[in-house]
């Protein structure tokens, strides 16, 4: 008679998503300045969508940008990966930011970056010293001290001649680098 049966059904492809998220560290120490690259391996390695969205929970402390990291400043953050074929897949890795220890300190005067290994003053002369610090992205935290402060006063790099005679004035770093 011509009139043949038909039927249809709707078939729907699921995509495969991902159930893990390995990162290839899960924690950094790192130092002010510092890039570390993450590198991300969703699985199941044939899921649909492996496209990845990259965050840190303080991006003052580190920025990320397709998993490059850059160290801003110290603190902590966590960096994480979190799938986008929503199943709600993210690893995290914490990155402790430090600023790097001194490795060279010198003693200027004020607003100058050449180092002196002497002057002179006459009693009742002040001159302001600085600290020139190597790396500059170190702590500029410092002591200043005097061999004989009754020569010489020091306080937070201001020298006081007060008699005459001789004195050392020592500078040293307070990040523990013994400079």
């Amino acid at each position: 008679d011509g009139h043949g049966a038909i039927d249809s059904i709707e078939i729907e492809v699921e995509p495969i998503l991902i159930n893990q998220i390995v990162l290839n560290m899960a924690e950094a120490n790192c130092f002010i300045g510092d890039t570390i690259r993450l590198i991300a391996t969703p699985y199941p390695t044939d899921a649909t969508t492996k496209q990845l969205l990259w965050t840190s929970s303080d991006t003052s402390v580190v920025s990320v940008n397709d998993g490059a990291c850059v160290a801003l400043q110290e603190g902590t953050a966590i960096v994480s990966a979190h799938a986008t074929d929503g199943s709600q897949i993210s690893s995290n890795c914490r990155f402790i930011v430090s600023a790097p220890y001194v490795t060279s300190l010198e003693i200027c005067l004020k607003d100058n970056d050449h180092a002196i290994e002497s002057l002179s003053l006459t009693i009742h002369d002040s001159i302001y010293l600085q600290a020139l610090i190597q790396p500059s992205n170190a702590h500029k935290d410092v002591n200043w001290e005097s061999s004989n402060p009754n020569i010489i006063s020091v306080e937070n790099g201001l020298c006081r001649a007060c008699q005459v005679g001789e004195a050392d004035i020592i500078c040293t770093a307070l990040d523990g680098s013994l400079q």
